[in-house]
């Protein structure tokens, strides 16, 4: 008797598990779909950066752009003026001092790999952000977290892994932690002019 009730609570622990993973991976398709459905963003963003060699930490502001699929620029205009813009394989960077930089990212995979993460989740793009990293969901369609880890040797040298926070379409919180202790967050303040 105790031999079927242990079995009889397997299968329904099994089947409970099962039914909580299915839920996970429609409410995951979901979020997917619906940040698949944005075409434009304009954004406002407040980046912490701490950096283990420096007693403060260091704050950045500024806008961010996504143009579905592949264009997606950060100007920071706090604590000094700087600008990325990405469209297809092209980087064109901008320092403080003005200088200007023009770049392939197929030239720098590290660098392509985390570029594709932004345009990967903006673009609610799985198969993209499972060409460079392992993927992880976790909440419900309302609230969610999805977590990049590195799945190249390189990429894991640099960066530990990447935390995106969001509610429903948008994503409102991307955390960076790198391999060497410094991390970033980003607090994004989502405007969207289309779907």
């Amino acid at each position: 008797m105790k031999n079927k009730l242990k079995i009889i609570l397997c299968i329904i622990l099994n089947l409970a598990f099962s039914t909580i993973t299915y839920a996970g991976a429609q409410d995951f398709k979901l979020v997917l779909e619906n940040l698949a459905k944005v075409k434009h963003i304009n954004a406002e963003f407040e980046e912490t950066k701490s950096i283990n060699m420096l007693e403060n930490k260091i704050k950045l502001a500024g806008l961010l752009e996504y143009r579905a699929p592949d264009s997606l620029s950060k100007q920071t205009l706090q604590p000094t003026s700087e600008l990325f813009v990405v469209k297809g394989n092209d980087l064109h960077i901008k320092n403080a001092a003005g200088e200007e930089t023009d770049l392939l990212l197929t030239n720098y995979p590290v660098v392509e790999m985390f570029v594709e993460a932004y345009r990967g989740l903006l673009a609610g793009n799985l198969k993209k952000l499972r060409d460079y990293y392992e993927v992880q969901f976790t909440g419900n369609i309302k609230h969610w977290t999805i977590t990049l880890t590195p799945i190249e040797e390189e990429a894991l040298e640099l960066i530990s892994i990447i935390t995106a926070e969001g509610i429903g379409e948008n994503i409102h919180k991307v955390t960076v932690n790198e391999a060497n202790g410094d991390s970033s967050v980003m607090q994004i303040k989502n405007t969207q002019d289309g779907a």
